[in-house]
């Protein structure tokens, strides 16, 4: 399968997670009140600290086996032994935290988050084998398991509140995560058994103190770096939970929510050129990021002018006029989330091919800055509106400093990044030339 084909085939993935998404969030927010709306966002949302933190040190995999050329079962051991101990640690705050929980009702919310994030960090362990051995097709399907499974409790869910008039009230919140726990543990066992299976390298913990070193120095600064990008990506929300409340929360989760759809086409394509962005020497891997680049900006931007036109209206109709106040956040906010779809590509060419993980470091540790300091300022005069300007300001400075740096890096012309060329043209004809096209007429 060539690889257009193969990025078409994921963008189609993403738009099947992005649509059955869509469905969860439709009726998650019509069975609970915006408050339960709220508190839901914030287990969700801090649940991918967990996955940012650990997917810092598993990006060595790649870096190690697609660049540096070590052994594979080496290196999954070495990460393998890591992730118990994370596991270790992780079991330790929940127990703790269900004790708390007996005298503090804060920790409900916590105890949540730490009983789910054990199968988070194995997901994204599992998902990173196959993305080094370029098994995008298995990635594609595992990440659609757990989306699926969970629009299918909330589709019930929905039914039993609209025709038992209520549903189950005050416990729709607590089975709702639970069913958000389960379908995680469900997708996660399956990923790890195909990435078993496909990868056949023994996942038994190893010690490796030379690989150890590698992968923490490496890790070290990416894990800062993936968990300044979360509190970039919801850095707005969190202020706006601190601030406002559950119910402004449930308000604002529902615009980021709907911008972000528009990402899963950035994130197809960053996930199809992950690997050989690390393996392609200098000059081949600067053409595929610049090529990558250009596609998904196009893509975004003509999808950002799609959603504005039709998605923002459907809002009213998909959410209730209870989410009627989202609208107003959600237009700033995809306006940010169309600059900042591309910087995924720059910092993985920064990291796998340059080794270069001291810049994306400083890049988020500025964007978190300006994100939350505009937040702070604006949100108290202009509510959400102000933390979407603040997201979307920090997701533009983001754009414009990987560019200064890629061509700082590579003495190449910044409309390269940006221009479409013959190449991409002759790219689009190779996939679909006369034949096919009239093959396809019939």
């Amino acid at each position: 399968m060539g690889t257009l084909w193969r990025t078409l085939r994921t963008v189609m993935y993403k738009i099947s997670v992005s649509g059955i998404g869509l469905i969860s969030a439709s009726a998650t927010a019509h069975f609970l009140s915006v408050a339960e709306r709220g508190t839901y966002t914030f287990v969700t949302f801090t649940l991918l600290f967990g996955t940012a933190f650990i997917s810092g040190y598993n990006n060595y995999l790649n870096f190690a086996i697609n660049r540096q050329k070590h052994s594979m079962e080496a290196v999954v051991g070495v990460a393998a032994r890591f992730v118990v101990q994370i596991l270790t640690i992780n079991v330790a705050l929940l127990v703790a935290a269900l004790i708390l929980q007996m005298r503090f009702a804060g920790f409900y919310d916590y105890s949540f988050i730490l009983a789910t994030m054990p199968f988070v960090i194995l997901f994204g362990y599992g998902s990173r084998i196959l993305q080094v051995m370029n098994e995008i097709e298995w990635v594609n399907r595992l990440n659609t398991l757990q989306s699926l499974l969970f629009a299918a409790y909330a589709v019930i869910m929905w039914l039993i509140y609209h025709f038992a008039h209520g549903g189950l009230g005050a416990h729709s919140l607590t089975m709702t995560l639970l069913a958000w726990l389960i379908t995680n543990a469900i997708a996660t066992t399956a990923v790890v058994i195909v990435a078993h299976r496909l990868a056949n390298v023994s996942f038994r913990p190893r010690r490796d103190p030379e690989l150890r070193r590698a992968m923490f120095s490496y890790g070290h600064q990416i894990a800062v770096q993936r968990l300044l990008l979360q509190a970039n990506y919801r850095g707005d929300a969190f202020t706006v939970n601190w601030m406002m409340g559950s119910v402004f929360t449930g308000l604002y989760g529902i615009a980021v929510t709907s911008s972000e759809i528009l990402w899963q086409v950035a994130n197809s394509i960053s996930l199809i050129v992950y690997a050989r962005i690390a393996r392609e020497e200098r000059e081949g891997s600067m053409e595929l990021t610049e090529r990558s680049v250009r596609l998904t900006f196009w893509v975004l931007v003509i999808g950002a002018i799609g959603m504005l036109l039709i998605f923002a209206p459907l809002m009213h109709i998909v959410f209730g006029d209870k989410y009627a106040r989202s609208v107003a956040p959600f237009r700033i906010l995809i306006i940010g989330t169309m600059g900042y779809g591309v910087v995924g590509v720059f910092t993985q060419f920064f990291t796998d091919q340059l080794g270069k993980v001291r810049f994306p470091l400083i890049l988020q540790a500025c964007c978190v800055v300006i994100n939350v300091g505009l937040c702070l300022i604006l949100i108290p005069h202009i509510g959400m509106m102000g933390a979407a300007t603040g997201s979307t300001a920090a997701y533009v400075v983001a754009l414009m400093l990987c560019v200064y740096y890629y061509h700082r890096q590579t003495r190449r012309p910044i409309r390269g990044l940006f221009l479409p060329t013959v190449g991409d043209l002759q790219l689009l004809q190779r996939m679909l030339p006369r034949r096919r096209l009239h093959e396809l007429g019939k």
